[in-house]
């Protein structure tokens, strides 16, 4: 690959590698590979390139590994001409595997200054690496799933034999998890939090210091406890090994997802995301049902009438959209008509944010489900105890509409259906126009098996970057109307079927 921009112009990360297999891992997740960037001195090796549009300079350090050096190629970074104002040191060690922290298992440390005014700089930095730290947890939390979707084609079709997509067999757990320290826990109530080091948490350095770490792991704790002091900000990602010494494989599959998340943090600090309330206010738009909605057909039900109440079934734990079908539902019931509802939470099998047409199959899934379970002893016994003549399973499915759209849009798909006369209606809500880089970003962790069923949901990712913002309800902010003011008027054009 070649060197398109000037090193000068962008920003700057240096990133030190505590062994070769980090280092090989690390260049590999390189987009831009700078020309004659591989430099061998004395203090290991430097290889330089670009993520995104921010300049990487990776330094290896060479064995045996020792403090020191790992404190030399820091200082040597942050005094090159590149301009370095975050430093990113990844490692791997087992002194750090216990009863929560398995073999594979990701640690992520943002050293960040303890002094009040200096968090309030590093939070408001541009390029903090523990400012995307931060966002990054609060966009999919200790689920590591997402990492081999950095693996990019070079890597994945390269002779390298480093086993970028295999798990090995055994000792490790099935997807790796993301452990921080120094955040806060409350990150719904403060996104500022996150970035205060949690003074109760386990002492980290203690723990690499303990009776089973290695020789490496001691080596890393000096290296943190002088690191805290560094004029910069720096985050400390270390892959946890087994205590009885790791195989090649367990190396190298942790190491690529050392490299993989390290690549996200990076990534991160180039994609201009905004963060502020006041610059999304109100910039997307409104705009009207893009096609009718075409229901699979559930299957006959016979459940028998023990009176003439209606039985309201609602198959999912999300209180708002139970709060909103009870209070919809009264609205339109017939005079006389008496009416219970029943709370079944149900997945739906579509991922976190559902795509195209899989939000009228979340919907119809979640219907399936819960007609199942009433099938059940215990619901059975209250079709009789509440006088249920009528079942009706209604749901509600959000989703963002990707193709034959001119900007990524979200829109509500309601679906009722009454299971005792096997009629179904459903409808569209006015849909709100999408930011398309925080969809790009959403997708960007990955899938349930399939493209459209999203692992992360857009809200989530839109609510990480912005303080204050709602993730189930931005549209108040981006367009001016309520998701669920929209909602009710998609139920207020349908005809129920009582």
């Amino acid at each position: 690959m070649k060197n398109t921009s000037n090193p000068d112009t962008l920003c700057s990360v240096g990133w030190i590698c505590t062994d070769s297999s980090l280092f090989a891992t690390a260049k590999a997740m390189l987009d831009i590979e700078y020309i004659d960037s591989s430099i061998k001195h004395d203090n290991g090796d430097v290889y330089s390139g670009r993520i995104g549009s921010v300049n990487v300079v990776i330094n290896c350090m060479p064995s045996p590994l020792h403090s020191a050096n790992v404190m030399v190629a820091a200082q040597s970074m942050i005094a090159s001409r590149m301009d370095i104002k975050s430093l990113l040191v990844t490692g791997a060690t087992s002194g750090l595997v216990n009863s929560d922290i398995n073999p594979g298992d990701l640690i992520i440390n943002p050293l960040t200054d303890r002094d009040e005014d200096h968090l309030e700089s590093i939070s408001t930095q541009k390029w903090s690496l523990s400012q995307q730290a931060a966002i990054l947890r609060r966009e999919v939390g200790n689920e590591g799933r997402w990492l081999s979707s950095n693996f990019s084609p070079a890597a994945l079709t390269s002779s390298d034999p480093l086993t970028f997509t295999q798990r090995p067999d055994a000792g490790v757990t099935k997807y790796p998890r993301l452990h921080y320290e120094n955040l806060g826990q409350d990150s719904q109530n403060s996104h500022r939090k996150e970035l205060v080091a949690a003074k109760s948490a386990p002492g980290f350095n203690a723990v690499a210091e303990g009776f089973r770490a290695g020789a490496s792991s001691r080596i890393i704790a000096d290296s943190i406890t002088a690191l805290k002091n560094f004029p910069v900000d720096v985050v400390i990602i270390l892959a946890a090994g087994r205590c009885d010494g790791s195989s090649a494989s367990l190396e190298e599959y942790a190491a690529a997802n050392t490299a993989s998340y390290a690549k996200e943090l990076i990534r991160g600090m180039s994609d201009g995301l905004t963060n502020s309330i006041a610059s999304l206010r109100e910039t997307e738009t409104i705009v009207p049902p893009h096609l009718d909605i075409k229901v699979p057909p559930f299957e006959p039900q016979q459940f028998p009438r023990h009176g003439e109440a209606v039985l309201l079934v609602i198959p999912t734990i999300n209180e708002s959209k139970g709060r909103f079908l009870r209070k919809a539902f009264e609205k339109q019931k017939p005079k006389g008509v008496v009416m219970h509802s029943v709370v079944v939470p149900f997945d739906s099998g579509v991922g976190e944010q559902p795509y195209n047409e899989a939000g009228v199959l979340g919907a119809h899934t979640r219907i399936c489900n819960a007609l199942r379970h009433l099938d059940t002893p215990e619901f059975q016994e209250t079709l009789v105890s509440k006088g249920i003549g009528t079942v009706i399973v209604a749901s509600i499915e959000n989703y963002i509409q990707l193709d034959n759209v001119g900007r990524p849009t979200d829109y509500g798909v309601v679906v009722i259906h009454n299971a005792t006369a096997g009629e179904t209606v459903a409808g569209l809500s006015w849909g709100v126009t999408v930011p398309p880089a925080y969809v790009d970003r959403a997708r960007r962790f990955g899938f349930e098996g399939n493209p459209n069923y999203g692992r992360v949901a857009v809200g989530q990712v839109l609510a990480a970057h912005v303080p204050g913002l709602d993730k189930a309800d931005w549209h108040s902010v981006l367009a001016g109307r309520s998701r669920y003011d929209l909602l009710s008027d998609a139920i207020g054009r349908l005809t129920i079927p009582w």
